[in-house]
């Protein structure tokens, strides 16, 4: 049984793969070396009708090996790319980070010495000097000068009548003025403890020794040089003297 052309042109692949790699030399089977060498392809036409099946197998088992051999050399003869060695992941550290401060100075450059002295140089503030204290304005106390007016009336006190323990007087005011004196206002001041008891002719006020007499509603003047004529009775405890201080219109008056 002759093999097929399928047969043969994977035996011609063969051979020659066996000739590229090995040599021609290195070829075991004749049949095989007379095929690649047309000069014997007549001396061998015949036998080679005659091979069985089983040759051609085991012609191509052998040339099997023979490449699986040459492969398995190359293979082996090819340096194998080193595999990376595997590094260290860093240990794993949970402590939180340092807490870093906007306050905190930056740490000097590494190559200061840590013995260098630090200078510090004090830059002097120019304070503006305070203003004296401004004199105080001079205070002037106005003193209005209180005229002394003359004495410009006259009172005449007279007892007209006395009994154990009262009397009855008679008071004359005269304006010595050249100007009316309206309306018009006589005090005096007890020196004993005497109290007007009644009145008449003016309206009558006593606080302790001093007494104040208001003019009638018939009698609001008293004209220049004239004489304007009062009276009281009163009582006293052991002595009953003249009263005295008599001032008319807060002016004081002779008497």
């Amino acid at each position: 049984m002759s093999p097929s052309p399928r047969q043969q042109r994977r035996r011609v692949t063969v051979d020659e793969l066996l000739v590229r790699m090995t040599g021609a030399d290195a070829v075991p089977d004749h049949a095989v070396r007379h095929r690649l060498h047309p000069g014997n392809r007549a001396g061998l036409a015949g036998g080679r009708e005659k091979r069985s099946t089983r040759d051609v197998l085991r012609l191509s088992v052998g040339a099997a090996a023979v490449v699986a051999a040459v492969c398995a050399t190359a293979i082996a003869a090819t340096p194998k790319p080193s595999s990376p060695e595997p590094v260290a992941a860093p240990p794993l550290s949970l402590q939180p980070p340092a807490p870093t401060f906007a306050d905190t100075p930056p740490a000097p450059p590494a190559s200061a010495s840590a013995t260098s002295p630090v200078t510090f140089t004090a830059v002097p503030v120019s304070t503006p000097a305070p203003e004296p204290p401004r004199p105080a304005a001079p205070t002037t106390a106005s003193v209005v000068p209180v005229p002394v007016r003359a004495a410009s009336c006259t009172v005449r006190f007279t007892i007209t009548d006395s009994w154990p323990g009262g009397f009855t007087a008679s008071v004359g005011i005269t304006n010595t003025g050249s100007s009316a004196v309206s309306p018009w206002t006589l005090t005096w001041t007890f020196t004993a403890g005497q109290q007007v008891t009644h009145g008449w002719d003016g309206e009558y006020t006593q606080s302790g020794d001093r007494v104040t007499v208001h003019p009638a509603s018939y009698n609001p003047a008293i004209a220049a040089s004239a004489t304007t004529n009062i009276g009281f009775n009163g009582s006293y405890a052991a002595t009953n003297p003249a009263p005295t201080g008599f001032a008319l219109n807060g002016t004081p008056c002779r008497h």
